[in-house]
């Protein structure tokens, strides 16, 4: 059962619910009609689903940005179906709803990854609370990451980055180009010496596309070790490799919604690419140690000087 909508921001609950995907897994049609009927007309697309088989069916298909579930469902109740989910690639954040406020079914919940715990009964206010609480997080923690990604590879000329300078002709030119190929929902391949502004280009064409309010996420593939350059873009698991002490989302679920600029893409190693190559056909991503691909929702635009 899915709805989808075109909203405006609702100021009370912030600005992001109007542009959340999110998914409710609850057997009782009761609760589900309401969470519709609270949800729907307020976020971009919501989806239900009956079970957690279904629900599993959901996240292969599509990236939801929260799902809120019950706990106690036939066959299966929630805080194991969530804990499955963590254990194969499962990055969202999670609201439990139980009407059981025990200390154990708390601490279980957290353990499994869910992010709040909502007791039944409850008012819609505080359902909707809960969710602008997860979409703040989840925004603020890629803003964060992106933004201590690019303090670590940016160049010296911070403060121009932004800023196609110039009048002449051939400026004139490549501005005319970039307002023509930005709003299309291509891929974009720029190429030119090193400093002739291939960065400043792909900023302009994320600002003038449908997604200038999403993230633009710069990647140098050339300052990321070839080891490295794999979990940095797909994200990994928790045990993934030596070192991976927590389960973490790549620069791609980074960029959901938003740009994704591969800068020097000619020096990604080439069984890197192939990957690449993937996720440009089938437009999903797998986590290394990851047993699911994991939907996304990009642009890309690449850059070279080769």
């Amino acid at each position: 059962m899915r709805a989808l909508r075109d909203t405006s921001a609702d100021p009370e609950f912030g600005p992001w619910l109007a542009q959340a995907s999110i998914l409710v897994v609850d057997d009782e049609p009761g609760m589900r009609n309401f969470l519709m009927r609270t949800l729907g007309p307020r976020c971009k697309r919501l989806e239900l689903a009956v079970d957690t088989q279904e629900a599993s069916r959901k996240l292969d298909e599509h990236h939801f940005d929260v799902v809120i579930l019950d706990n106690i469902m036939p066959r299966k109740n929630g805080v194991e179906w969530l804990a499955e989910q963590r254990a194969i690639g499962f990055f969202s954040d999670a609201i439990l709803m139980t009407a059981y406020a025990d200390l154990e079914t708390a601490i279980q919940a957290l353990r499994a990854g869910a992010v709040d715990f909502i007791l039944k009964p409850f008012r819609s206010n505080q359902l909707l609370n809960a969710v602008a609480r997860c979409l703040d997080r989840i925004r603020l923690q890629r803003e964060n990451y992106v933004l201590r990604y690019e303090l670590k590879t940016t160049s010296d000329h911070i403060l121009l980055r932004d800023r196609l300078i110039g009048e002449s002709a051939a400026i004139a030119g490549v501005r005319e180009t970039i307002a023509r190929v930005a709003p299309l929902p291509t891929s974009v391949l720029l190429t030119g010496q090193s400093g002739t502004g291939k960065e400043v280009a792909a900023r302009s064409l994320h600002a003038l596309s449908d997604r200038a309010e999403k993230p633009f996420v710069p990647v140098n593939c050339g300052a990321i070790p070839p080891d490295m350059i794999e979990s940095e873009l797909f994200g990994h698991l928790k045990g993934a490799f030596t070192g991976a002490e927590r389960a973490r989302e790549g620069l791609f679920l980074h960029a959901q919604g938003g740009t994704l600029f591969l800068d020097e893409i000619s020096e990604m190693p080439p069984a890197t690419q192939s990957k690449l190559l993937r996720v440009l056909e089938d437009r999903k991503v797998r986590p290394v140690g990851s047993e699911r691909e994991v939907p996304v929702d990009l642009r890309f635009v690449f850059a070279t000087n080769a």
